[in-house]
């Protein structure tokens, strides 16, 4: 059995044992539910990760209310989720309904307003909308840019996101500009976006 196995049985185990001393609609047992849907995404079970995740969504919004940050970042992990499984529809509403709560709840140059309008710009990279890609690529990046600065790592997700929808589009040139933009951001760090790789 591999750690991602035992990780799954431990998690499982722990499940039951929360339902019964606190109940399945206490915030620590949907948190582990999330942490076990992280745990099966890994392990390549996206469809049992999609289903924890929307169940420890619907838990949060009645413990904690549905306007929470807390439910606002799983909205943002059940988008995710959506997306990889091609599920956009899906994945933009809970995207949208992420960038809401977080606009609510969190300062106006938090960093964290950044993940769900990239998201939402991978959406609609994926189904062809370039232009809107684009400009949230681009509302994400000042986002960034405004808490980080902008060189930090944290950037060059954006960055190489941006990049594919130039490369899309038939932009070349500023695809190798941000590229390269995102390679110097990772200086020093221990990630290179494979797009990177070649250049």
């Amino acid at each position: 059995m591999g750690e991602l196995d035992a990780a799954v049985e431990h998690s499982d185990r722990a499940l039951a044992i929360l339902a019964q001393t606190v109940g399945t609609e206490h915030p620590n047992y949907a948190q582990l539910q999330v942490n076990l849907s992280n745990t099966e995404y890994l392990r390549g079970n996206l469809s049992r990760a999609i289903e924890l995740q929307e169940q420890a969504k619907a838990a949060l919004e009645r413990s904690l209310g549905p306007r929470d940050l807390i439910v606002g970042r799983s909205f943002t992990n059940l988008g995710a989720l959506y997306y990889e499984a091609g599920r956009y529809d899906e994945a933009r509403t809970a995207l949208r309904s992420a960038k809401e709560i977080y606009e609510e709840r969190l300062p106006p140059g938090h960093p964290d307003h950044a993940g769900p309008i990239g998201n939402l710009a991978r959406v609609d990279r994926a189904q062809g909308r370039l232009e809107e890609a684009t400009a949230l690529f681009d509302e994400a990046l000042a986002r960034l840019e405004a808490a980080w600065g902008k060189q930090h790592p944290e950037l060059a997700g954006a960055l190489e996101g941006r990049a594919e929808v130039y490369r899309k589009a038939g932009r070349i040139d500023e695809a190798v500009v941000d590229l390269r933009r995102a390679l110097g951001c990772l200086e020093g760090s221990e990630t290179v976006p494979k797009q990177l790789a070649g250049l």
